[in-house]
């Protein structure tokens, strides 16, 4: 009988350093949502703070889409129709998981499994607007990374080629370091211009807005470029940079920052992506992973989408509302629960839903 659960996973063509990154990046969202249920109870836990994973994500995303848009440049020329068919390849890969379970919230909401209001549904998370210049608010919380990932997957490479198309001279090289600095400078000013707008500080709400946000991606792709052009350096320096990394993200983290909310409203994105990246060429030195363990983590990795989308609201937040009891024994075991669902039920979707949507580029020709 197969194994519905098995993936066939290609591991010579991967890079596990990079699996480990996406891998640590969707637990510690999975970890950070799941507390949702153990702060039912006090468990007593001491809680330690981890490097948070969405702001992996980003930067890994840059580096990623950064590596493939330099590549194709290079090779194929710079042009709208590469535009097209590399936001083409993007949708079937993030659109299609992305819209199944915006529904599957829409239905969740309307139905009162999960409590939250109906009112808050808006055409905006069709559109990926829901969060372009204000916080979203009372649904499908997750979205809001998705949202600001589609963006720079558009505005970026359009960017690049309307350089181009305007200036019509310079190289590859300079105008992909040119939109980087870019994409990295516009949010900045941004948050700098609306430093005094107390409310947009509160929380999550200034990381949650695109505008402010897209600097974070940006700091993938300088690591894509210094990687292309100036591979030897890249691996150079990559155990002092990762223990570097390693220092000043904790002491960033742990420093108490209540006589410097200023500079740390405007410099806080950039320094966390910028130390993030600091990572990355130790990383992506490792190309392959051995044992159980390895094909663990890499399948984690490759269902990392799935689990994104699934775990808060569609798991976490109908456990919570509908099926806790108060109890620390019943919260251990819905804990636990909570794990099992999101790992089981983020292979089937990836399995049987994302996988085939993402096969069907290669069908179609795109």
């Amino acid at each position: 009988m197969r194994n519905p659960f098995a993936l066939n996973i290609d591991y010579q063509n991967r890079v596990y350093g990079l699996d480990i990154v996406r891998a640590y990046a969707i637990m510690q969202v999975v970890l950070i949502h799941g507390n949702l249920i153990l702060d039912k109870v006090d468990t007593k836990f001491p809680w330690v703070r981890l490097i948070e994973g969405v702001e992996v994500f980003f930067v890994l995303s840059g580096f990623l889409i950064g590596t493939i848009l330099i590549s194709t440049f290079e090779k194929k020329g710079v042009g709208f129709s590469i535009i097209t068919e590399f936001l083409k390849r993007r949708w079937f890969r993030t659109l299609p998981n992305y819209y199944l379970v915006l529904l599957i919230n829409v239905v969740l909401v309307c139905t009162g499994l999960i409590d939250a209001e109906t009112k808050y549904i808006s055409i905006k998370y069709f559109l990926f607007i829901q969060n372009f210049f204000t916080p979203l608010f009372g649904f499908f919380w997750e979205s809001w990374s998705i949202t600001i990932e589609e963006w720079f997957y558009l505005l970026f490479p359009a960017t690049i080629v309307t350089g181009f198309l305007v200036l019509k001279r310079g190289s590859v090289k300079q105008f992909i370091l040119l939109a980087t600095i870019l994409f990295m400078t516009i949010p900045f000013l941004l948050r700098c211009i609306n430093l005094h707008h107390e409310d947009l500080w509160i929380g999550l709400r200034s990381k949650g807005i695109v505008i402010y946000k897209l600097d974070a991606i940006a700091f993938g792709i300088l690591g894509a470029w210094i990687k292309y052009y100036y591979r030897q350096y890249w691996y150079r320096y990559k155990n002092i940079l990762f223990f570097a990394a390693f220092v000043l993200l904790y002491v960033y983290m742990y420093v108490d920052k209540s006589n410097y909310q200023t500079l740390c409203r405007v410099f806080n994105n950039s320094l966390n992506s910028l130390f993030i990246l600091m990572f990355f060429p130790f990383m992506d030195s490792i190309k392959q992973g051995k044992g159980r363990f390895s094909k663990a983590v890499t399948h984690i990795s490759v269902i990392s989408y799935s689990m994104y989308l699934l775990n808060l609201a569609v798991i976490c937040q109908v456990i919570t509302s509908h099926f806790m009891r108060r109890s620390l024994l019943s919260s251990f075991a819905f804990y636990f629960l909570y794990w099992v669902l999101v790992i089981a039920l983020s292979t089937l979707l990836y399995k049987y839903y994302e996988k085939p949507m993402t096969n069907l580029r290669e069908k179609a020709k795109v």
